[in-house]
């Protein structure tokens, strides 16, 4: 199956007592920490459940919040959905919400054919470079900083890495991963966006660092680093103590 959450039902399936998400238990797998006769109940989280009168717009700003709460037991991508009697009418995902939101798979401006949101996943969109940065942030529940000194997602791409990227070149900022797919000379077109688990933006931002010292002791003259080594062999322990 193409799916990794799951409701888990008791008696009935009005009967609904959580969700299970098949990725939280990849790395215990893999470390042999489960079996087969693992029982699940230790791994079922909280659901929320909403009206089926909700209002996509409230449903959407509902599971942002669920998004940014620390620490939460309740699965914020996923939501049951009941009707008048409190029987189940079906679940929402985050995916299939934002899907409904802006057209399918895609937003489109009206009057024209080129596709300014594209979604990939439920953390991977590609952008234009031409949407503004407002909206981008309400699109996909961003807060990129707003200023004179751009309007759009390209702009605020070229404001950060003060130059004009190229095509591959990529952009981090946050716990987002911004990555130019394609771009017609000085013009960026396309835009991807990565919103990165905490431990994999960790990850990246370590590299980045370390690429950074990696350039710094390249660039040190290779003169100084013998005046080092020189001034290092005159000194006598003895001195020291």
């Amino acid at each position: 199956s193409a799916h990794s959450r799951y409701p888990v039902i008791g008696e009935s399936i009005d009967d609904i007592q959580g969700i299970i998400d098949f990725k939280e238990l990849a790395q215990p797998l893999a470390k042999g920490l489960l079996s087969p006769q693992t029982l699940i109940i230790s791994w079922i989280r909280p659901v929320r459940f909403v009206s089926e009168q909700m209002y996509l717009s409230e449903l959407l700003s509902l599971m942002q919040r669920m998004r940014q709460i620390p620490n939460s037991r309740q699965h914020p991508e996923m939501v049951i959905v009941v009707d008048e009697f409190g029987g189940t009418a079906g679940l929402i995902t985050r995916e299939d919400l934002i899907a409904e939101i802006i057209g399918g798979n895609s937003y489109q401006v009206t009057g024209t054919e080129e596709f300014t949101l594209q979604m990939l996943d439920d953390r991977t969109f590609i952008v234009q470079a031409q949407l503004s940065v407002e909206e981008v942030n309400q699109l996909l529940n961003l807060d990129l900083p707003l200023t004179e000194d751009y309007q759009t997602l390209g702009g605020f791409l070229i404001y950060q890495l003060q130059k004009i990227p190229t095509a591959g070149e990529k952009l981090w900022y946050e716990n987002l991963e911004f990555t130019v797919i394609s771009a017609e000379g000085p013009r960026l077109d396309q835009i991807k966006i990565t919103q990165l688990e905490e431990l994999e933006n960790e990850q990246i931002v370590n590299a980045f660092l370390e690429c950074e010292e990696e350039e710094k002791i390249n660039q040190t003259p290779s003169d100084e680093l013998i005046d080092n080594s020189v001034f290092q062999s005159e000194i006598d322990p003895q001195d020291i103590n």
